[in-house]
């Protein structure tokens, strides 16, 4: 039979997620990182965790100087970039961006084709 935790014990499981994010970082898992990251949010909204605790994790913009929060800013920038633009989140995903594409990560055109332009992409909402 399986115990149940307590609130602390889930909030202090919770204060450890931003280590896990670094040692992903570090290891090159991307996808990883951005899992436990994504995993992090939630987890914060469903603990209901306070306000102070969130700031101490994810830092915060609402005050006269920024708040640094435990997952880095430029970690979770590179994070998102290896995930995102350069579409290694693990497993296979819908890309709205087109090869090809100006603004496409490493884009590269077909021979015999030109590249199109973001606004001519179906699905850029601003080129509608």
């Amino acid at each position: 039979m399986q115990s149940q935790l307590t609130y602390e014990e889930l909030v202090n499981k919770f204060l450890q997620m931003p280590e896990q994010f670094r040692e992903a970082y570090r290891r090159k898992e991307w996808f990883r990182a951005k899992y436990i990251y994504d995993s992090a949010i939630v987890i914060g909204l469903f603990l209901e965790v306070p306000e102070t605790i969130r700031e101490q994790v994810f830092g915060s913009r609402q005050h006269e100087e920024a708040v640094k929060g435990m997952f880095p800013e430029w970690m979770l920038e590179e994070v998102m970039r290896e995930c995102v633009i350069k579409n290694r989140l693990g497993f296979e995903c819908v890309v709205y961006r087109i090869p090809g594409e100006v603004g496409f990560y490493g884009a590269g055109k077909d021979p015999g084709s030109r590249y199109m332009p973001a606004r001519a992409n179906p699905a850029n909402p601003a080129g509608a």
